[in-house]
């Protein structure tokens, strides 16, 4: 029985919104467009690059706003290298553990090379069996979650993310949701919630063991 948890990474793994918005400095201005603010960006976070590319540089055509978003890009990815992020509290801990007993995975709406990123900075590479960008299917994230359920032949997952596009879809791919409320975002339905990152071991074993009481009803009721 191959059982997975399937990650989100920014506001869910860690956070790298400052350093990301510290690698813009003047670049936008040498661009000639106006450095959104910090919150501006950061109500981007989670959304996909054409998200991105609309709301930074807006009026060109897309095939400028693909020229200047990897300007962008090429000055972020190297300020994450040297800089890297902030790992949420017991999130290498907790995912040491996890991995004992579950195959772990990161879907994210970002382009190519982030999650490598973030994956090379920590050394994750034996916590994380594949993951998953926008950047490199071009599908949706309900999309991408579907098919890393598929690809790593997962017989039972869930969807950990900070924000509703998360909930969404997790709830598309047929997955349960736990929400990670220390994230960017905000989720209105009534889900697990996901207080402290440590607390996913129980919840882990909970989500599981409960599937494994409706698969155990469905067999005798099928018998």
């Amino acid at each position: 029985m191959r059982k997975g948890i399937i990650f989100d990474l920014d506001g869910t793994l860690w956070d790298v919104s400052k350093i990301m918005y510290k690698s813009f400095d003047n670049k936008f201005e040498e661009l000639g467009f106006t450095k959104p603010t910090y919150e501006k960006y950061k109500s981007l976070i989670g959304k996909t690059p054409k998200d991105f590319k609309d709301t930074f540089f807006p009026g060109i055509s897309e095939e400028e706003k693909e020229k200047y978003w990897r300007e962008i890009l090429k000055d972020g990815d190297e300020y994450i290298s040297q800089y890297g992020g902030i790992l949420y509290d017991g999130v290498e801990e907790t995912l040491e553990e996890l991995s004992k007993d579950y195959f772990l995975y990161i879907v994210s709406n970002c382009d190519v090379g982030y999650i490598e990123n973030f994956i090379e900075y920590y050394d994750f590479y034996h916590l994380f069996d594949d993951h998953i960008s926008h950047g490199s299917t071009g599908l949706s994230k309900g999309e991408n979650i579907s098919k890393c359920v598929r690809d790593n032949n997962l017989d039972k997952a869930f969807y950990v993310g900070d924000t509703n596009l998360d909930y969404l879809s997790a709830k598309s791919a047929g997955l349960e949701f736990v929400y990670a409320s220390f994230g960017f975002g905000n989720v209105d339905s009534d889900v697990i919630e996901l207080k402290e990152f440590s607390d996913l071991l129980d919840i882990a074993e909970e989500i599981f063991e409960n599937e494994d009481k409706k698969e155990n009803i469905r067999n005798y009721s099928s018998n």
